[in-house]
């Protein structure tokens, strides 16, 4: 069967929406890369000063405020971006609906941290909790005039907006660590700069709030985020479990080593996948009149997040050892294992944004939760018995099998109502996935057959990376030439348009 392809009346529509997502994947992709790499570093100085308890506890605290955070992250912002056209319309209802989910969420929080900290015997829990509630009730501030910047496509200030919050966190986070405030010096900034945020978004913005509720536009808001709301709860309940199930069945400890490696393994997730969704959506919902434009579009980027995050993914499972030891120190040796096993579900992992993205601009919000509620229905049996067996290591294997085994299928059942095929959900994967493990092969051969060439940890890192790169690119452009030629098009359109930007 032939691969999925746009109309050819859709190809000859000059509607200069390409431009429209790479500019503001741009915007959002050089802050964030910048934003990535200095809390690398701060992670590297957190990693010295907190103990893996500290981490644990974070998690523990985070994964707690799920439930109630559904109130929060509640759907409405997607749903406001959906309707673009009588966005003005819905403003006011929104912001006060939003606003009393918000306050509801941060209250039952809040209500529920003593009860929880008991049952974990975790007396710090209650104030990390508290923290989280702080934090959920001053963001449900920042949604309306988030949306209206989104319709506006002014990715730029969405950018800045989110630097400025990035770095703000960093430095108080370290700073605090400093002075010795343990798992608190990750949670206290949160709600500070959530609130600084919040007034550079309103200014920005400039939303007209009226006084009047809006009552009578709730049922169709409820009626529309309900089931976005739910897949929201559903994926957050995922992503919560292992921490939770590894706080309760073998210690806190476990928990914030599996919670570190998880970390270090969504940094590239991150800045590639979430950057994506955030222009995808507004961009793909002009794109509601030719279904299979749409999803050709789709394929399109999923296929070049395989193609760059495949490599690197490739290399992190295989070096991921010594790699985190040499940087981190000997004391998260199991977080390493975590982050190399973790990396190799990465590449199925990291196309959960965009799909969902996709799937929301064509409003079908119902069917995204139940493609959630299938994937949570897998890999909660597995993390479960991982956690009560083995701990963190078992925990790791079970998500990703979880992502490996659910993503294709999520993808073919989203697109195949555009035309799309078994054989172009292959074509996402391959020849990527069998090229990064050529290319890391030699390594994985150097270091069985000749261990004193690789003895030294950054040394070993060092080599393998230049290996897994000139191998996978010097055969992409025989194997996959039309992203190989993509990306390199794509690489120079980036640095010309960032020299214009410093210009």
């Amino acid at each position: 069967m032939a691969q999925l392809q746009p109309d050819r009346q859709s190809q000859d529509t000059p509607i200069p929406l390409a431009d429209h997502a790479s500019h503001g994947f741009l915007w959002l992709m050089i802050p964030n890369l910048f934003s990535k790499a200095s809390g690398f570093l701060g992670q590297l100085v957190l990693a010295r000063l907190l103990a893996p308890r500290d981490f644990g506890l974070v998690a523990l605290a985070y994964s707690i405020a799920a439930i109630p955070k559904l109130l929060r992250d509640n759907g409405l912002l997607q749903v406001l971006v959906g309707k673009q056209d009588k966005i003005d319309r819905w403003v006011s209802s929104v912001f006060w609906f939003d606003l009393i989910l918000g306050a509801l969420a941060a209250l039952a929080l809040a209500a529920a941290a003593p009860f929880c900290s008991s049952y974990f015997h975790q007396p710090p829990l209650t104030g990390l909790v508290l923290l989280v509630a702080a934090g959920i009730l001053i963001n449900a501030l920042s949604s309306v005039p988030m949306a209206q910047l989104y319709v506006k496509l002014e990715f730029r200030k969405i950018a800045t907006a989110g630097l400025q919050y990035n770095l703000g966190v960093l430095i108080l986070t370290v700073i605090l660590a400093f002075m010795g405030f343990g798992p608190y010096s990750l949670l206290i900034p949160l709600p500070i700069f959530s609130a600084i945020r919040f007034i550079v978004l309103w200014r920005w913005a400039s939303p007209r709030i009226h006084k009047r509720l809006g009552l009578n536009r709730w049922n169709a808001l409820i009626k529309d985020a309900f089931p976005l709301a739910l897949g929201v709860l559903l994926f957050a309940v995922q992503t919560a479990i292992p921490s939770i199930a590894l706080g309760r069945m073998q210690s806190v400890a476990q928990a914030g080593i599996y919670y570190f490696g998880w970390n270090l393994s969504t940094q590239a997730l991150q800045i590639l996948s979430f950057n994506i969704m955030q222009v995808l959506l507004p961009v793909l919902s002009n794109l509601n009149h030719d279904l299979p434009r749409q999803a050709a579009a789709l394929l399109r980027v999923l296929k070049m997040l395989v193609f760059v995050s495949a490599p690197a993914c490739a290399v992190v499972a295989v070096l991921a050892g010594p790699a985190v030891i040499s940087i981190f120190g000997p004391k998260w040796g199991e977080s390493a294992e975590v982050l190399a096993i973790l990396s190799i579900g990465t590449p199925f992992a990291v196309l959960l944004n965009p799909l969902i993205s996709y799937l929301q601009s064509r409003r079908r919000y119902t069917f995204s939760m139940y493609l959630t509620l299938a994937m949570l229905m897998v890999g909660v049996p597995m993390i479960l018995i991982g956690s009560a067996w083995q701990g963190a290591l078992l925990v790791a294997v079970a998500v990703t099998l979880q992502a490996v085994i659910c993503v294709p299928p999520m993808i073919y059942l989203s697109i195949r109502d555009a035309r799309g095929t078994i054989r172009d959900v292959l074509a996402v994967f391959v020849p990527f996935l069998p090229l990064s493990a050529m290319g890391i092969l030699p390594i994985v051969l150097l270091n069985y057959w000749f261990p004193a060439l690789t003895a030294h940890h950054l040394g070993d890192v060092f080599v393998g990376s230049v290996l897994e790169g000139v191998i996978y690119f010097g055969l992409s452009p025989w194997l996959c030439p039309g992203e190989s030629s993509e990306l390199w098009r794509r690489g120079v359109q980036l640095i010309r348009r960032i020299t214009r930007t410093a210009a």
